[in-house]
């Protein structure tokens, strides 16, 4: 990830944390997935809750479509 890490002790308290957040990144996930799947147009209406979703970040496998339907590049 390009961490440098003065010793074994820096690396291990890096990846304890790693896993730690982890169910933080499947909740995200979870959450998008759910709110694309109950609300048909999600992307295309400017809700706060759109932007509260983005700001906190899009999972990775979502991201491409994310974006494609968000800035209009689907339209175009």
């Amino acid at each position: 990830y390009g961490f440098e890490f003065e010793d074994e002790l820096d690396w291990l308290e890096f990846v304890v944390a790693s896993k730690a957040y982890k169910h933080v990144l499947d909740n995200r996930a979870r959450q998008w997935t759910l709110a694309l799947a109950t609300h048909p147009g999600f992307y295309c209406h400017r809700s706060p809750k759109l932007k509260r979703y983005i700001r906190k970040g899009i999972p990775r496998p979502l991201r491409s479509e994310c974006w494609l339907e968000i800035t209009g590049a689907n339209a175009m």
